[in-house]
């Protein structure tokens, strides 16, 4: 059986940019795939209760409306969100869930168990 990464991610997030930049990698080293969750950062911060650096009203209310523009990338934050997460990137192996682009050496230790 092939092991899968699920990997949620917002690109609004540099973190999310890094962990993808070495994640192909070493999925590739454990004969795994990735499969990729496309989700809005700003969705997992406000619905899990983390406050993001900037708490900035005007940008708040923006990030709201424009949530509503990327509606369709909603259904993986409700499901990243259903399974705990708080941020992005997020990723799953067997159901063990990481969070942090410095947690994908982490991820690579859950492919080779």
């Amino acid at each position: 059986m092939t092991n899968t990464v699920e990997f949620f991610y917002d690109y609004a997030s540099p973190f999310s940019y890094l962990a993808d930049s070495q994640l192909p990698a070493i999925v590739a080293k454990h004969g795994a795939k990735i499969d990729y969750g496309p989700a809005i950062l700003g969705v997992l911060i406000v619905e899990s209760g983390n406050q993001p650096p900037p708490t900035v009203p005007a940008k708040l209310a923006y990030m709201n409306a424009d949530m509503r523009r990327w509606a369709r990338l909603k259904k993986n934050c409700d499901e990243a969100l259903a399974r705990g997460a708080f941020g992005l990137p997020t990723f799953f192996v067997n159901g063990e869930m990481f969070f942090g682009n410095d947690r994908v050496d982490f991820v690579g230790e859950a492919l080779a168990r």
